[in-house]
């Protein structure tokens, strides 16, 4: 999924928080859909990458299920942002 709009860090954390279960569970989804430029940051962190985390280090149960469902919320909001531009 290529990423086509640009989310601050709070944003983002702030919506991946709504379906984790954890607080490590945050920080590894997080990680992930910046690492893998699912989405890309703005502001003070545009253009970072986060080192040292992976879904697979988190050591969280429902993790995959979580970040599927942070994926989806992000399609979401992209599609309702891309039907609110307004027409060139």
């Amino acid at each position: 999924m290529a990423a086509s709009n640009k989310w601050t860090m709070l944003d983002l954390v702030q919506m991946v928080s709504e379906t984790a279960q954890t607080d490590a569970e945050i920080v590894a989804m997080v990680a992930a859909l910046v690492n893998s430029n699912t989405v890309q940051l703005c502001g003070n962190f545009a253009g970072a990458k986060i080192e040292g985390i992976s879904l697979s280090s988190s050591g969280c149960d429902s993790l995959s299920e979580s970040f599927s469902l942070a994926e989806a919320a992000i399609l979401r909001r992209e599609r309702q942002t891309a039907s609110a531009a307004p027409s060139a």
